[in-house]
C-alpha cells in the first residue's frame, strides 16, 4: 500500500496562493489544521526553507483528495462546483 499524500492550496487575503503536498490523509490534515488554527502561524517545513502562514489571512482552502470521513452540521455533502461553462445549463 502506498503512503497517503494530500495536496492543500491556501488562498490568502492578498490574492496569493500557496500549495503544499503533505504525507498524510486529508482527514489527518484537517484534524491537525483544526487544532492549529489558534496558533499565530502555520509552519510548513520544506527541504530548503520554512513557509509561515498566518491562519487569519486564509480566505479559502482546497484539499485534494476530498475529506470523505468528515461529518458535521458545517458539511455540505455531494456539492458540485458551478463554473461559467456549466452555469448556462442550469437555466
Amino acid at each position: 500500500m502506498s503512503n497517503p499524500v494530500t495536496q492543500v492550496t491556501f488562498h490568502l487575503q492578498n490574492g496569493e496562493q500557496e500549495a503544499f503536498s503533505l504525507p498524510m490523509t486529508p482527514e489527518m490534515f484537517l484534524q491537525q489544521l483544526q487544532i492549529s488554527l489558534d496558533a499565530p502561524l502555520l509552519v510548513f517545513q520544506l527541504i530548503d526553507q520554512s513557509i509561515c502562514i498566518k491562519p487569519d489571512s486564509i480566505v479559502k482552502l482546497e484539499i485534494e483528495p476530498p475529506c470523505t470521513g468528515v461529518t458535521g452540521s458545517f458539511l455540505f455533502a455531494k456539492a458540485e462546483r458551478v463554473t461559467a461553462m456549466t452555469r448556462g445549463s442550469w437555466r
